[in-house]
């Protein structure tokens, strides 16, 4: 076993990042779960398809759960965390456009990378 060579303020500053940025991307997930459903209903004209973009966020998670944590692995945490970011604000601009626009499809196809996101996050 190798001995760490990193400093403890160093350390400190890793963990304060690493929780200031879960805690700001669990914010951002909870009001996304809060909303999801009332502008889909809105966006599709239907209470009956509300939950769908919410499924599809639930499978996107699911879909890349595993490939993210092989890269969280393989390439360490900074690149596993900063892809599944990038997948959430990839997400976030599409929905952003879906609702501007007025488009159900887009909504859903953000809400999935705002899934597929989130499973990085999960594994952080």
């Amino acid at each position: 076993m190798s001995s760490s060579t990193i400093s403890q303020s160093v350390r400190d500053r890793i963990t304060v990042t690493l929780f200031a940025s879960q805690s700001l991307f669990s914010a951002g997930m909870i009001a996304t779960f809060t909303l999801t459903a009332i502008i889909a209903a809105d966006l599709s004209n239907s209470d009956a398809m509300a939950g769908i973009p919410s499924t599809l966020s639930l499978m996107g998670r699911a879909i890349a759960a595993y490939p993210l944590g092989l890269l969280l692995e393989r390439a360490g945490r900074r690149i596993g965390l900063s892809a599944g970011f990038g997948m959430a604000i990839l997400g976030c601009i599409m929905t952003i456009w879906a609702i501007m626009a007025g488009s159900f499809l887009g909504f859903c196809v953000g809400a999935t990378l705002l899934g597929m996101g989130r499973a990085s996050g999960d594994q952080s």
